[in-house]
């Protein structure tokens, strides 16, 4: 959505990022400086779906969601961690953000 501008990227970053910890399901989007009272409602708004869409996942999609992208994590030391092959990591991802786009309506 133009003006908008999610507060988390994907990795590589290595310092935490404002916004996100583990132990929240998503990332928060915030509104650019200039955007309006309606596109502050409209990331509202796709925020609530992608809340509702993450809870929908199966654990094991969840679980790699989070550390990949909120724990930021490689694939590989998640692979180690929960004691999986790497392409099992790559698979639930793939699946978890197909299923998330899905639930946004095809939004990115």
């Amino acid at each position: 959505m133009p003006g908008a501008r999610p507060v988390c990227s994907t990795r590589p970053r290595p310092l935490p990022r404002p916004g996100c910890s583990p132990s929240r399901a998503i990332c928060v989007l915030t509104p650019e400086p200039e955007a309006g009272a309606d596109a502050g409602l409209m990331l509202a708004e796709k925020e609530g779906r992608l809340r509702l869409a993450l809870k929908e996942l199966p654990a094991d999609q969840i679980q790699v969601v989070e550390l990949s992208f909120f724990a930021d994590k490689p694939h590989s030391q998640i692979a180690l961690e929960l004691g999986i092959p790497l392409g099992t990591v790559k698979s639930r991802l793939r699946l978890a953000m197909g299923r998330l786009k899905r639930a946004m309506g095809g939004e990115e």
